[in-house]
């Protein structure tokens, strides 16, 4: 699976995980700037909250290369 196509799951497979837990959720993939370096981030939040929690993708997909499990990935990031 190339990134961007793990990016677009990642967001699908998250929303649908914490659904089946009943947690209503909204989520946006974004860049994120930290000083000299960046990474590409899932938002997850509350309907309507302005706060919300970043999942780090980039670090996700380096997992995934190295052979994480997927599901695994999705689960961890659901927690």
């Amino acid at each position: 699976m190339d990134y961007e196509k793990f990016k677009q799951d990642m967001e699908k497979d998250v929303l649908k995980n914490l659904a089946k837990r009943g947690i209503e959720a909204e989520t946006d993939v974004r860049h994120i700037d930290k000083l000299n370096d960046g990474y590409d981030a899932l938002t997850v939040k509350a309907p309507g909250s302005v706060i919300g929690v970043n999942i780090n993708l980039s670090s996700a997909f380096a997992a995934y290369e190295d052979g994480r499990d997927y599901i695994d990935i999705v689960e961890r990031a659901s927690d």
